[in-house]
């Protein structure tokens, strides 16, 4: 049975999920297959660095819980839209501008995610250097790069995709 703790952190993370199609009014489903392959690739490749509580099972593999993969799922679904949403908003056609959006969206969404877990020791980090503010801010700055990148890969092939069925 799942924890009552990883019922909530479900529940919000599928909140956001359905926030981001209600807000950008479509499914974004390559910003979900970017978030989903960093998800995957950063718990288990980097698995060593931290240990999950037990409070978030079920376990994907090892002691990775399913529910933080899906968090990046969620956090590139959400920060790739509300940065879509805004950039549109304010009529922005520079792409470093829109990269630069992305960025801190994403890492304005995630931190605050990731230092609330970890004071509450849903989390440890093996490495002193990971608890460092300012070590885990930048880290959110250069993940939010690779998720735009990737997300916005991943979308654009899927939407070529649906155009060439739609022709």
């Amino acid at each position: 049975m799942m924890p009552f703790t990883a019922i909530i952190i479900v529940s919000i993370e599928l909140l956001a999920i359905v926030a981001s199609r209600v807000i950008g009014k479509r499914w974004n489903a390559g910003y979900a297959v970017g978030g989903l392959a960093f998800g995957i690739y950063n718990e288990v490749c980097f698995e060593f660095c931290w240990d999950y509580s037990q409070d978030l099972s079920p376990m994907l593999w090892r002691d990775i819980p399913l529910i933080v993969v899906i968090a990046w799922v969620a956090l590139a679904i959400w920060s790739l839209t509300v940065s879509d949403v805004i950039v549109k908003r304010l009529h922005v056609s520079n792409p470093f501008i829109k990269i630069s959006a992305d960025i801190l969206i994403f890492a304005c969404s995630g931190y605050p995610g990731e230092f609330l877990m970890s004071s509450l020791h849903y989390w440890k980090y093996d490495f002193p250097l990971q608890a460092l503010i300012g070590v885990q801010i930048m880290g959110y700055l250069f993940v939010g790069l690779l998720i735009s990148c990737a997300g916005r890969a991943f979308q654009s092939a899927f939407d070529g995709v649906c155009k060439r069925h739609r022709e």
